[in-house]
């Protein structure tokens, strides 16, 4: 912290405003407005792009200046004043925060505080539907980068005192807002007093992003596994409430992380409660079967081919044995070298702007697939193999986990060209008791299944309808597990 900043502010003006202009030295942006109050000099300073000039003008400067009686008594008072949150500031640091964050300060001569008006006006998008997350038959509003917008967009659905904010700021330089949403009487008291005692923990200069800060206090630094789901749909963000979860909202960032959070929500969307339960258990179903191949199907066909050949039927082994004898590689170099062909691909068209992205996925696939089956370099169902592989990843909802079943594949894959199936069960055994291992805020993260919850099973693998779908899901410890008035 700059020197001085914790001082005391003083009745000298010049010495205050020195002291200001000491901080904020080339800073971009910072202004100020001279003016008279009851025959004292007087300072307004603000940021130009995060206020309001037309509140400045109007509610500040206009009642400022057209007021006869006892102006700062009346601010002091907080009487009489049409603006709707005044602070008194004592402290220099107090002033500087205030005017960072897109405040006015007020500072008048023989008056040793500050009084700060509320007139941001931040820049923000229109509301809209999340490019990532489409649903069909739900709504199609999404949260933005602003908190103040996301908290209104949070309260258009839940129109109960009950629900509750609590509000921090985290990272020493950065000062950014957090907001924690949950309802009071759903959420677990103990859950909120653990998340309230990680965040008030961190020390760090900026704590920005939702990701960064799911690192500071979620824990399991090295897991690939989001213990935080992200979401920018208002009505999930909504759902997890209702299920007595915390929501977190960053100012800034338009993705909410709900907590705690478990491995099979990774697998749920808004659409499946927006249909009917046994359409959306068949869907379900096959996102499961999709997790499956996507982790352990290029390390099968690697097992089988170096190791288990005689599993094959004899009219498969065949064709199959003349495919592989153009190819002079073996299969696990085979296998890696179109997964990460097809990582190459995916990755570069996620990188470029939508339309040339997504011709540069389908083209490059045909191309370069096509081209390394005619140099012989792989075989026919090698690309078969990739291309169902990366499809079915396509197909799990939550970008994280999808990223962290690919980053899993790879290990699946060497252990199976070492010790084939041996290999495969061994890196499946390490993989399933690390995710037991995980906790997400204190809660196993792989509850239904471990601890095994027979109640919660009703929305794992298969939707039950909402007429038995009568309690909430016990990961979050909720206050009231039915789904039923006070």
């Amino acid at each position: 912290m700059a020197e001085g900043r914790e001082s005391n502010l003083s009745k000298d003006l010049r010495y205050n405003e020195a002291g200001i202009d000491t901080i904020v030295k080339d800073c971009p942006g910072i202004a100020r407005h001279r003016l008279r109050l009851q025959k004292r000099d007087a300072v307004l300073f603000f940021m130009e792009a995060l206020v309001s000039k037309d509140f400045i003008q109007r509610d500040v400067l206009g009642y400022l200046l057209s007021q006869d009686g006892p102006v700062l008594r009346d601010l002091e008072r907080y009487n009489n004043v049409p603006i709707g949150t005044i602070n008194k500031l004592d402290h220099m640091d107090q002033v500087i925060d205030a005017i960072m964050d897109g405040q006015a300060v007020l500072i008048a001569d023989g008056v040793n505080q500050a009084f700060s008006f509320k007139v941001n006006k931040k820049p923000q998008r229109s509301i809209e539907e999340p490019a990532t997350e489409k649903d069909i038959r739900g709504p199609h509003n999404g949260f933005i980068e602003r908190l103040e917008a996301n908290t209104a967009l949070i309260q258009s659905y839940l129109k109960t005192p009950a629900l509750k904010m609590r509000r921090y700021e985290t990272g020493l330089r950065s000062k950014t807002t957090v907001g924690v949403f949950y309802i009071e009487g759903l959420a677990n008291p103990k859950i909120i007093d653990e998340f309230d005692a990680k965040i008030k923990a961190v020390k760090t200069d900026s704590a920005f992003s939702p990701s960064y800060l799911e690192e500071l206090i979620g824990g399991h630094a090295w897991t690939t596994f989001p213990l935080f789901y992200s979401t920018e749909r208002v009505d999930k963000a909504v759902a997890y409430l209702l299920e007595g979860r915390l929501v977190i909202l960053v100012d800034g960032f338009p993705q909410s992380l709900s907590v705690p959070s478990a491995f099979v929500m990774a697998l749920q969307t808004a659409d499946d409660y927006n249909i009917r339960a046994i359409a959306a258990s068949v869907i379900r179903l096959l996102r499961f079967g999709a997790l499956f191949i996507s982790l352990f199907l290029p390390a099968l066909y690697i097992a089988i081919l170096t190791f288990h050949y005689e599993t094959i039927p004899l009219s498969l082994l065949i064709p199959l044995a003349e495919t592989r004898s153009k190819v002079p590689f073996p299969p696990v170099v085979e296998a890696f070298t179109m997964e990460l062909i097809f990582e190459v691909i995916r990755e570069s068209g996620i990188r470029l702007p939508s339309p040339i992205g997504q011709t540069v996925g389908v083209v490059g696939g045909l191309v370069l697939g096509q081209a390394a089956v005619a140099a012989g370099i792989v075989s026919n169902v090698m690309i078969i193999v990739v291309a169902l592989t990366g499809m079915a990843n396509f197909i799990i909802p939550n970008f994280e986990v999808a990223l962290a079943i690919r980053l899993v594949r790879f290990p699946l894959m060497i252990l199976a060209a070492m010790f084939g199936i041996v290999g495969i069960s061994v890196g499946s055994t390490i993989l399933f008791t690390h995710l037991i291992s995980l906790k997400s805020l204190g809660q196993p993260y792989m509850i239904p299944f471990f601890p095994f919850n027979l109640r919660d099973l009703k929305d794992a693998f298969i939707i039950m309808p909402a007429a038995i779908r009568r309690s909430r899901p016990t990961l979050a410890q909720p206050q009231q597990y039915r789904r039923k008035k006070n």
